[in-house]
């Protein structure tokens, strides 16, 4: 009886696709309900780009994705047609690439760094800020975020995060220096994880912290920890010092990636890490000043920031990385690869003067990129995703 009802419905709905020919339409009044569900999700009213990229991403060893100070622009842009994707375009793009990596046998890890709502409807018409709109936001498979300081200004928004959004994602939420007072014991601890060490599907070993700059804005139920204080930690000396290889460190914060703009605290934390782990490669991802921006600090050290509201999408891809483990193609076939190496400024006034440097020679090669957020551009670097 069962099977002959389910052939009854895939007999109807298979007519029903037939009739849709010549005066007939498949979105008329009496299919709204069903078959509006065959529509491509796009909003009535987005715009989509009309120019698309300059040409495809180079794809390294590892690759990233990164997102940052989204501010709740989830919805996208819709009367600017180069930002015109939305959050659920997003959604498809990463996992279209993921697929990608893996059919090019390489990494690609999902990179945010935090403020992720307080400046647009969406993320700000419930109490507390976030409140929805963190749901939308999770539907991301992020591999490593951390917090920003439009997180700590409302308690009720830090408990929110700590909570609930924390907890979506548990480890991979690195909130090296900054923690809360839990409710339960009137104790503070780490709103997230205080560093992840772990392997990448093509077997690469990384060491991650994500750190705030020293914001002094947080109300009293939180506390951010000075960089200058939390190098000094026992907690994160031993991390640097691991006990398992780290074949790359990986540093995110809410934090200007250049070391002569008065908030950035990456300096601090790079030296120390620098000083301790001369010849492993580092790479961090910043935020916080909405801006576009990229900075080397040594040959095996470069830095990012990638803008703001959901108008940008940074690219990184990097080659080079020594490892035992590591399976992962460092020249993957059929698409470009990283040519460029890491070249500190000669300038005694740039972001990596007076850093420590290190001490061998480089075979590390990098390929950046800023894709502006629109489904051209989503559907174009996910070609050959299938």
């Amino acid at each position: 009886m069962r099977s002959s009802t389910l052939i009854g419905i895939a007999t109807a709905l298979f007519t029903g696709s037939l009739a849709c020919e010549g005066d007939h339409s498949c979105y008329g009044p009496q299919n709204d309900v069903v078959l509006t569900r065959n529509v491509r999700r796009m909003q009535p009213d987005a715009q989509n780009a009309t120019v698309g990229p300059k040409g495809p991403l180079e794809w390294g060893q590892i690759n990233f994705l990164h997102t940052t100070d989204t501010h709740g622009w989830l919805e996208g842009h819709i009367k600017e047609q180069n930002y015109g994707a939305d959050w659920g375009d997003y959604v498809s793009f990463t996992k279209h690439m993921k697929q990608k990596a893996r059919k090019l046998g390489v990494d690609l890890l999902l990179v945010d760094t935090g403020d992720l709502h307080d400046g647009a409807g969406l993320s700000d018409a419930t109490k507390p800020n976030g409140k929805i709109s963190n749901a939308v936001f999770e539907h991301i498979d992020y591999d490593l975020l951390t917090i920003g300081n439009h997180e700590l200004y409302v308690t009720e928004i830090a408990y929110e995060t700590f909570s609930n959004f924390s907890k979506v994602y548990g480890d991979k939420y690195l909130t090296s220096n900054v923690q809360i007072i839990n409710p339960k014991t009137g104790q503070f601890e780490h709103i997230g994880a205080k560093y992840r060490y772990f392997t990448t599907e093509q077997g690469l070993r990384i060491m991650s912290f994500g750190v705030l700059f020293d914001f002094t804005g947080n109300s009293n139920v939180s506390k951010v920890i000075k960089a200058a204080s939390l190098v000094k930690e026992p907690w994160f000396l031993e991390a640097v010092n691991y006990t398992k290889p780290i074949d790359l460190f990986v540093v995110i914060g809410h934090n200007p990636v250049r070391t002569n703009v008065t908030s950035s605290t990456f300096g601090t934390l790079f030296s120390t890490i620098r000083k301790m782990r001369p010849d492993v490669p580092i790479q961090a991802f910043g935020g916080h000043t909405h801006i576009r921006d990229f900075t080397v600090y040594g040959l095996c050290s470069k830095l990012t920031r990638t803008g703001r509201y959901c108008e940008t999408l940074g690219w990184l891809s990097v080659s080079g990385i020594k490892s035992k483990t590591c399976k992962a193609n460092h020249n993957p076939k059929g698409v470009p690869n990283p040519t460029r190496s890491a070249i500190p400024p000669a300038s005694t006034g740039t972001a990596s003067a007076g850093l420590p440097k290190s001490t061998t020679a480089s075979d590390l090669r990098y390929a950046r990129r800023y894709l502006d957020w629109n489904r051209l551009t989503f559907a174009y670097h996910a070609e050959g995703s299938q």
